[in-house]
This record gives C-alpha cells, structure tokens and sequence, in this order.
C-alpha cells in the first residue's frame, strides 16, 4: 500500500487506501468447495456465508460478483460477523454490488470495530482523518489508528504514526512517530521503513537528521517493495548527500537492515 507514504494528505490518496483490499482477510475453513459452501450457507451458518461472499467478491475459481458477494456478507453481517461486517462496509464505500453509501460503510465498519476488527478501526481512522463520508475529525481518527495499531495491523500504527508527525489531533512528536513506525516496520509492513527514512531525512524536534539511518531504512523498504520508484529515487538521493566516511556506515547499517526487516513486506 505504498499510496499511504505520502502522508495521507488528501483525499484522492484515502480513496486509494480505502479501495484496497490487500489487507489479509482469513476465510473460515467451513467448507471445502462452492457447493459446500452453498449448501451450508443456505442453512444459515454464518461463517460459510462470508465464506461464499468472499469467493464472489475476489472471483475465488467462480466470476467474480459484487452483487452475490454482497448478498451473502448481508447474510453473515447481520448475524454479527465483523469479517463479514467489513467486507461488505468495502462494498458500500466503493459502490460494489450496491449502491454508493458511504454512511452505511461507516454503520459496518463501527459495527466491526466495536468487535476488535483492526482492519474497520483503521478505514475509520483515514475517514475521520480526511472528512471523507464523515466530519473531519482527528481525534476520532487518532483514536481509531491507536485501536488499530493495538490490535495488531501495522497499518493502524503508521496512521498513528503520521498524526504524530504532522500534530493532527495530538501534540507533534517525532519520538512517538519513529515509535509507531518502527512498530509498523516490525510485523513486516514497507511503507513505516520509507516513513522512517523520510523523518530521519528531513529531521524534527526530538529527531535530528541522520543521512546515514535514512539510507539504511529506504534501503529497507526498498528491499521490502522492490521497484517502487520513489523508495528507489530517495535511497539514491540521501546517498548523494553522504560523505565519503559516512557512506561505508550507511552501507552496512542498510544491510543490517535489508536482513532484519526485508524478507517480507507489503
């Protein structure tokens, strides 16, 4: 999700994030095949219902269809299941398979969010960030990225993260910035090691510039989403600006890097 690097200052950037779904949904393994996921959906279990609706929504070996998909997380939704209560919230924020409602996605993913759904509290974060669907609202949002961040997805912790750089609800604190980042980083998430390369770029209160750790966290994250021509442009960049006896260190802190932090990503 590299759009979020850019700190999440429009609102054309969180309709790319909010129209994503590359975060990990994890189907019950009720049923095996479409046909016994029908059947055991028909029967009102919950869990195959989400289970079908996925297999309609990402086309899982059927044609992918919004309006079944939709269907059958309306089934499991109402039944209480906050994977299905946040699929189907995606649906409606986009217009998927139903008609554009961003207050219905808002209804889901709080309905989701109250059950612990990181992945909810986090849309709901970069909605209350931006105003989008929502009154602009950051400490809504904050709250929401720290219940995210908390519950595990490192995409809460680099929303928590940006808001303490930027002061957006809080008190601006690089440490605390660098802290969530270095979270982010840490469940293997690429756009909190570019974050961290850019804040030790540019330097802040409480956070001095430091070239050195900036090269080694793009080379990271670049070694994380290889190919991204903006991690790609700013490693090579910072380097241009390191001294002669600066570049070795910053070669094998990358490396140090790269080991620890780039053998996975997003």
């Amino acid at each position: 999700m590299r759009a979020k690097k850019i700190l999440l200052s429009n609102l054309a950037l969180a309709l790319v994030l909010i129209s994503s779904s590359a975060l990990a949904d994890l189907p019950y393994n009720v049923c095996s095949d479409l046909t016994s996921c029908q059947s055991q959906a028909a029967a009102g279990d919950m869990k195959a219902e989400y289970n079908l609706g996925l297999i309609y929504d990402d086309g899982i070996n059927v044609k992918a269809d919004y309006t079944l998909a939709a269907q059958w997380y309306q089934k499991s939704a109402t039944q209480g299941l906050s994977i299905a209560q946040y699929r189907l919230g995606l649906l409606y924020y986009n217009g998927n398979g139903v008609p554009q409602d961003k207050k219905m996605a808002v209804q889901l993913y709080e309905q989701a969010a109250s059950q612990g759904s990181s992945y909810s509290q986090y849309q709901l974060g970069i909605m209350y960030q931006t105003g989008d669907g929502v009154p602009q609202d950051y400490q809504k949002a904050m709250s929401y990225y720290l219940q995210s961040a908390a519950g595990g997805d490192p995409d809460g912790s680099v929303g928590a993260g940006i808001m303490y750089k930027n002061g957006y609800g809080v008190s601006k604190d690089f440490k605390k910035a660098v802290s969530f980042y270095t979270q982010a980083v840490n469940a293997g998430d690429s756009d909190g090691a570019y974050d961290l390369g850019l804040l030790y770029y540019l330097g802040g209160p409480g956070v001095p510039q430091d070239l050195v750790k900036s090269y080694a966290w793009f080379a990271a994250a670049n070694a994380m989403t290889p190919n991204d021509p903006d991690t790609m442009r700013l490693k090579g960049e910072v380097y241009n600006f390191l001294t002669p006896n600066e570049q070795p260190e910053a070669k094998t802190l990358a490396q140090q890097y790269v080991t620890q932090y780039g053998g996975s990503g997003n």
